[in-house]
Formats: C-alpha cells, sequence, structure tokens
C-alpha cells in the first residue's frame, strides 16, 4: 500500500541572482549565439557538429537554472503575488497536456488526462496554476520508465476544495526522498535524460501552491511510481467562506 508523506517545508534564502541576471545572461547569450554559428558549419552528424550540440545543450541548461533560480528568489522574497480567481480545470489541463506530448513522446512516456463529469473550477492564479501542473508534469515523465504513463486527474473533496493528482509509473520515493522531494537541487537518481531540468521545479511549485492558499503532498511507493497532489479552495467553498 502507498503511504502518505508530508514533506518537510523546505527553504532558501533570497538571493542577489536579480541584481546580476543581466550580467550573467549577456555573456551566455553571446556564447550561445557564436556556438550556434560555428555548429552550422559543420554537416549534422559530425563529430564537430556533436561537439557545439553540446556547447548549445549546456548553455540552454545554464539559461533555465537561471530564470529557475531567479523564480525561487521572488518567490522567497514574497515578490511573487497571486491574482486569485474562478479558473475552469478542462482547457487548463489540454493546454498542459498538448504542450508537453511531444516531450513525453520522445521519452516513451504516454500522457492521459481523466476528468470528472461536469465542469470543474478552482480558486487560484491560473498562470501560476499552469506552471505547477507543467512542473509537475515534466517531473512525472522525467522520473518514469519506458512505455510507462501519466495520467493527471481533479476531483471535488467533500470539504469543498479541489484535489488535482499527478500520477507517474516510475521509480517512486522511499519515506526520506519523499520528505525532501520539495527542498531546491533535490535531483533525485534515475530521471530520464530527455527531460532533465535543474531540481529546482518542485520547490517553485511548492511555493507557488502556498502561495494560493493550497497544500501539496506526495503519495509514493519505491519502485511503484508516486502521485503528486495539489489541494486548491474550490469556487463553492471559497465562495461559503466569502459570506
Amino acid at each position: 500500500m502507498a503511504r502518505k508523506h508530508r514533506s518537510k517545508t523546505p527553504c532558501m534564502e533570497p538571493s542577489l541572482l536579480a541584481q546580476f541576471s543581466h550580467e550573467l545572461r549577456t555573456p551566455l547569450l553571446t556564447m550561445l549565439g557564436f556556438g550556434e554559428l560555428l555548429g552550422r558549419q559543420f554537416p549534422p552528424g559530425s563529430e564537430q557538429r556533436d561537439y557545439t550540440d553540446h556547447i548549445g545543450g549546456a548553455g540552454r541548461y545554464v539559461l533555465q537554472l537561471l530564470d529557475d533560480l531567479l523564480e525561487a528568489a521572488r518567490l522567497d522574497a514574497g515578490q511573487v503575488r497571486p491574482q486569485v480567481a474562478d479558473v475552469e480545470l478542462s482547457s487548463l489541463v489540454a493546454e498542459c497536456v498538448g504542450m508537453l506530448t511531444p516531450e513525453a513522446s520522445t521519452a516513451g512516456v504516454w500522457l492521459y488526462s481523466r476528468a470528472p463529469e461536469g465542469r470543474s473550477m478552482v480558486r487560484a492564479d491560473r498562470r501560476h496554476l499552469k506552471q505547477v501542473l507543467l512542473n509537475l508534469l515534466v517531473n512525472a515523465i522525467k522520473y518514469n520508465r519506458k512505455n510507462g504513463s501519466v495520467t493527471i486527474s481533479w476531483q471535488a473533496q467533500p470539504e469543498g476544495s479541489l484535489r488535482l493528482s499527478v500520477t507517474d509509473t516510475g521509480i517512486g520515493l522511499d519515506a526520506q526522498r519523499a520528505r525532501e522531494v520539495f527542498a531546491p537541487f533535490n535531483r533525485l537518481p534515475g530521471a530520464n535524460r530527455v527531460a532533465a531540468g535543474t531540481g529546482i521545479g518542485l520547490y517553485v511549485a511548492w511555493k507557488l501552491v502556498r502561495a494560493m492558499h493550497g497544500d501539496i503532498q506526495v503519495d509514493s511507493t519505491p519502485g511503484r511510481g508516486a502521485t503528486f497532489h495539489v489541494l486548491l479552495p474550490g469556487v463553492a467553498q471559497a465562495a461559503s467562506g466569502a459570506a
């Protein structure tokens, strides 16, 4: 039976990265540009082209890492203020699945969504909730297995909240890993390199969900996959609370 784990509260000190982002980004973009120009001098599949492709891949990874660090720093400093409104889930989930289907296909992972009957509404910042779902889906693809699956589903809860769940058939987590999974730079072994990330995505997801007055938890059994649950206020719950 899968065990439920409530992860430890992670923390990241406020960063000076925002002040240095321009200085870091400008030379990096210059190197990427010249690397791309250099790569065009060699035919695809050649050893030299492979080298320039590796340079480009490493540079793009650093750019993504910089963006993730800046987002985490803004969250830690309280500079991200969600604009909460009624969000319709079916269209939002369809956008996320559509964006990541090619990536999942390349990794050999099946991506599904399972919607309940009727129209499901949740109180959230749509842009931030989309970022949370994309981070969870990318993580589920990254730590999956060949011919595995990722399923995103949602269901209203008896107390009026709404629970979104992202379930994968990957490597799973033991109790210690589950407690640390939302900490920054917590890259687990066995990642699918097709969807390799920076190790900050789950931390950002955790911070954004908490900023939207929600909670995020993980259920997992080693070797049998994991399910990440996002709990957010439902529209009915928010309306009754405001009455």
